[in-house]
């Protein structure tokens, strides 16, 4: 089993394992993602839906050029609680 991340695409999470040539398998289902009969998964599917129902994260770096009372707050202050913070005060400003 692995992951298989495709930029622009949904994560997969592919199972497989090596089939004895010489055995029937009856009554097991054999598929391959190459045949032209699998499913797309994505087909119809876009960014904004899936932001719906979740929207990723990710770590960005800014510089500041702020009062020096300012730099010292926010040193002070954890990565948890700044996140939050500026997940609020965003979503506000969007919101406008």
């Amino acid at each position: 089993m692995f992951l298989k991340s495709v930029p622009g695409k949904l994560p997969r999470l592919s199972l497989f394992c090596e089939l004895d040539p010489e055995e029937s398998y009856e009554g097991v289902l054999r598929i391959n993602e190459e045949h032209l009969d699998f499913p797309d998964i994505e087909e119809g599917m876009t960014l904004e839906e899936i932001r719906r129902v979740e929207m990723p994260n990710e770590k960005i770096t800014l510089k500041l050029n702020l009062p020096i009372n300012q730099v010292e707050w926010l040193k002070g202050q954890k990565n948890k609680e700044l996140n939050q913070l500026f997940k609020e005060l965003l979503k506000g400003y969007m919101e406008r």
